[in-house]
């Protein structure tokens, strides 16, 4: 089970990273446009001067000429002006500079692996398999994120409630975010609610009243299939992913012993571009560090209540929500 264990917790974790590298990569191209829009501004301003260096030479060279006329002395070269340079740097203005800030997160390059760390052997609990993501009927685990890179911090706070051994899930998601990015600053906070439910997933807005629906790709992952088709399925998925997972040992994370993986994705240069490590307890994330995407993001445990019922008020849809169906995954 670790392969599908580690990969599930690889796209728990890019799932942090992806929309912060979304809204990054918006910040990133109307930065862009809004320097292109400057340059371009700059560069009418330049060739206004041009011209007008150039209309002053004419008008020069002109009188210039008249005067030589005038006293029957006739030029033995043709007055410059300076109309070269004034080519030069017309023809040096005449174009928009290429501009790229994609460097400013990161993005392209090959990132430094996270240190080795110094992890025991032995193994974890694992709890009970094959009826559920996790492996403890039901319970609550709250836990901090933190996502820092060179133009967006992000702190959030999750409350995950789940029974069914993780069939049901709500993940209550309170988040702050600030960009600064060349003086440019600001600020957001905001407040989402994610569900699972079987085969469903939902994502809801409650402040605009609105969501998204799509089906749960994993919902039929333990429904039916042994743990050895799981493990199969999880190492296809990884190769398709260009990623690779190693278990790196054991390690203790609020007091109980947790299995500790590392999941590297590369791109198709063989560049790894993602790293996750994941203190894994029952198929619950009780720890992560993620490096993907030019971001560093941790997720550090804070409250972890194993076994104890959850209310069945949080797995209901919610009412007055305009939902917006996704067809993300072929059902074929």
């Amino acid at each position: 089970m670790k392969t599908i264990v580690s990969l599930f917790a690889l796209l728990l974790c890019l799932s942090f990273a992806m929309p912060q590298a979304n809204a990054q990569e918006k910040i990133l191209r109307k930065f862009e446009n809004k320097v292109k829009q400057r340059a371009d501004r700059k560069i009418d301003q330049a060739m206004e001067k041009v011209l007008d260096k150039a209309e002053d030479a004419a008008e020069e060279a002109i009188k210039k000429e008249k005067e030589e006329n005038s006293s029957e002395t006739r030029p033995t070269d043709a007055p410059s002006s300076g109309n070269s340079g004034s080519e030069t740097e017309s023809e040096s203005m005449n174009s928009s500079p290429n501009i790229d800030l994609s460097g400013i997160m990161g993005m392209g390059k090959e990132m430094e692996p996270l240190p080795e760390g110094n992890f025991s052997g032995g193994s974890a609990d694992k709890g009970v398999t094959g009826k559920g993501p996790f492996g403890v009927a039901s319970g609550m685990i709250v836990t901090v994120t933190k996502t820092d890179n060179k133009m967006m911090k992000i702190h959030q706070l999750d409350t995950l409630y789940f029974d069914d051994y993780g069939n049901r899930q709500v993940r209550y998601q309170h988040s702050e975010q600030s960009v600064n990015m060349m003086g440019i600053k600001n600020n957001e906070s905001s407040y989402t609610i994610s569900l699972m439910l079987g085969d469903s997933l939902f994502s809801i807005d409650p402040a605009k009243g609105t969501g998204t629906a799509m089906a749960n790709p994993a919902s039929e992952i333990y429904n039916g299939m042994s743990e050895q088709e799981i493990e199969e399925m999880a190492e296809s998925m990884a190769q398709g992913m260009n990623t690779k997972v190693e278990r790196r040992g054991t390690d203790r994370v609020q007091g109980v012993v947790c299995e500790v993986y590392d999941a590297n994705m590369y791109n198709e240069e063989g560049k790894r571009m993602a790293q996750v490590r994941s203190w894994m307890h029952k198929g619950l994330v009780y720890k992560s560090h993620t490096r993907a995407f030019g971001s560093e993001i941790t997720q550090e445990t804070t409250l972890v209540k194993e076994g104890v019922s959850v209310n069945a008020s949080h797995f209901a849809k919610r009412k007055g929500i305009s939902y917006t169906t996704l067809d993300v995954f072929d059902k074929n």
